[in-house]
């Protein structure tokens, strides 16, 4: 009875050991193909962001210059008010000289 039980535990072991063995086999598989999958989708990653990156490149070039001209559009909007206020002094001022011209102008041709 003992060599019947003895050999019914070899027979188990080995039949667990198969099991095990087959179960890694299947797992290296799957792992050979997970990391060909995981490889590729970083690949896809890659290109997909190599292509947005360019897209972004490719839409600031274009846009630039309208980004520029807003730029110069803000700035004037936002210290436009001291460079026209600054125009208008000038104007005034040399309207004022004008004026004083006119006037000694007149005084002279009245003598």
């Amino acid at each position: 009875m003992a060599e019947l039980e003895a050999q019914a535990t070899s027979t188990d072991k080995a039949f667990d050991m198969a099991v095990i063995q087959a179960g890694q086999a299947k797992l290296e598989l799957l792992g050979s193909a997970a990391g060909t999958s995981a490889g590729g989708m970083k690949e896809l990653a890659a290109n997909i962001g190599d292509m947005v990156d360019g897209l972004k490149i490719a839409v600031s070039d274009g846009i630039q210059p309208s980004v520029d001209a807003l730029n110069i559009l803000f700035d004037v909007a936002n210290n436009g008010g001291d460079v026209i206020s600054g125009i208008v002094d000038a104007n005034i001022e040399q309207a004022q000289g004008v004026n004083d011209l006119v006037e000694q102008y007149k005084q002279l041709t009245r003598s």
